[in-house]
């Protein structure tokens, strides 16, 4: 199934400096990296949702109303040789939490064609402290990020780390995804449907 997952702020934060690698950038900087920079990115960190990618990012850039685009950025986690060690797209918007309104930090595509797999893209030895200290300098008060895996690492560290932080962080099922196995090849797997 789907989960969401949220934090808060509540004073304090993972530290004064941020970390040399990490920072802030447009998504068209990032989306400017080009898809052999992310894909390297997921190949590395395990992931296989298409949701994550460059291409599904890409599509959407293309599309969406350049207002939204404009307003999209991403926290880049960068080795000091250049290449992406996390990323994390999101966007900045006014929202209701708990009936109150609030500045929420949420992924930069929404819930754009319902991706159901989402994780934060990232390494496994990344540095969750410097993502941390990169997003505790947004003017955000609540981070929702909707449609994650139901084993998703990534944002299970970002979560444990924000608790560490003094933040408030959970994660809570919102539905449960059905499976379906689905032969490698296409034509197999049109061969299987019924025509009634």
């Amino acid at each position: 199934g789907a989960g969401r997952g949220t934090a808060a702020r509540r004073g304090g934060g993972p530290g004064a400096g941020l970390a040399p690698s990490a920072g802030v950038w447009a998504l068209r900087e990032v989306l400017g990296l080009g898809p052999a920079a992310w894909g390297g990115l997921l190949r590395d960190a395990a992931m296989r949702s298409p949701f994550a990618g460059w291409a599904w990012h890409r599509a959407w850039a293309d599309a969406a109303p350049p207002a939204e685009v404009a307003a999209s950025r991403a926290l880049v986690l960068r080795a000091a040789g250049g290449a992406l060690r996390a990323l994390l797209p999101f966007t900045l918007h006014r929202a209701r939490f708990r009936r109150v309104p609030v500045t929420a930090l949420g992924w930069a595509i929404g819930d754009l064609g319902c991706p159901d797999h989402l994780d934060v893209p990232a390494l496994p030895q990344a540095e969750i402290d410097a993502m941390l200290a990169a997003l505790d300098r947004l003017p955000w008060d609540v981070m929702v990020l909707d449609n994650l895996a139901p084993r998703s690492p990534n944002a299970g560290r970002l979560g444990a780390a924000a608790r560490e932080c003094g933040w408030t962080a959970r994660c809570s099922p919102l539905y449960a995804c059905q499976y379906m196995a689905v032969p490698r090849a296409w034509d197999a797997s049109l061969g299987s449907l019924s025509t009634t």
